[in-house]
């Protein structure tokens, strides 16, 4: 069974403070006035349209400008931003590349027999044989491992399916313009964070915006994602999904799951 990566994040994953209230304005009164549990059809439709739109594509590949949250055992808060370039092939391929602003760079590939995390600074990876399609990949390494993922949500082949399972209640607070795109403007309450979506309006509804806020967390620590160059191709060099060690590099173990985990 799918489950949606929302109910495992912690402090030190995704957000932004001033995202959530990017577009909310006269809209948040509104969202207030609903009944707790409250399914908005509208926005239910609306995700489930963006959800077909990528499972039909039979590839794609995205950027995201990603800035989050890390809560210190002080209590201050500090942001970090990633950027992110990933590249997914139906049903069992992708490539994610991520850049943080310590100059990390890092690598996951997964080409349908193995998932590999590539430091590049440090010249180690992490691999795990896996034979399966995304959907139970992420499932998989969700419940039993300590791994990193970027954006795990949206390269589910099933995106609405995973991400409803944790949903308790939603709305459809709008149109907004992002990146001077008309959006619909979604808000969701899961299990564990409010998110909120920005899917583009018209025949292409792709993501342009997405925040989390971990309400449930000390400090509320949240997250941004601004989606920007989306392209829906048939296919890629199969290649670029398989790992192959540079001289020199180091394999280091795997760690299992603890009790809460990071994803990124």
């Amino acid at each position: 069974m799918s489950q949606s990566t929302f109910k495992y994040w912690t402090p030190l994953c995704f957000s932004m403070a001033l995202a959530l209230i990017l577009g909310i304005g006269a809209a948040a009164g509104n969202a207030a006035e609903k009944p707790k549990g409250y399914m908005d059809p509208l926005a239910v439709e609306v995700l489930e349209n963006v959800s077909d739109h990528l499972a039909r594509a039979k590839a794609f590949s995205m950027k995201a400008k990603t800035l989050y949250d890390h809560v210190l055992e002080s209590g201050v808060i500090v942001t970090f931003a990633k950027d992110v370039a990933l590249y997914v092939q139906r049903p069992d391929k992708f490539l994610a590349i991520i850049s943080g602003d310590n100059l990390s760079q890092r690598r996951v590939f997964f080409d349908g027999k193995s998932l590999v995390r590539f430091d590049v600074n440090k010249n180690t990876y992490q691999k795990l044989s896996y034979e399966g399609d995304i959907d139970q990949l992420l499932d998989y390494i969700i419940d039993n491992y300590d791994l990193q993922l970027p954006l795990a949500d949206f390269i589910y082949n099933d995106i609405a399916n995973a991400m409803k399972e944790s949903i308790i209640s939603s709305e459809y607070l709008g149109e907004r313009i992002v990146g001077g795109a008309p959006c619909h403007h979604l808000s969701f309450e899961s299990t564990g964070a409010d998110w909120q979506l920005w899917v583009q309006k018209w025949d292409k509804p792709i993501p342009r915006r997405f925040t989390i806020n971990y309400v449930n967390i000390d400090g509320n620590p949240q997250y941004l994602g601004m989606f920007e160059e989306w392209r829906l191709v048939p296919g890629f060099d199969e290649r670029m999904f398989t790992f192959k060690p540079p001289p020199g590099a180091k394999e280091v173990e795997l760690k299992k799951a603890a009790a809460s985990k990071t994803v990124q």
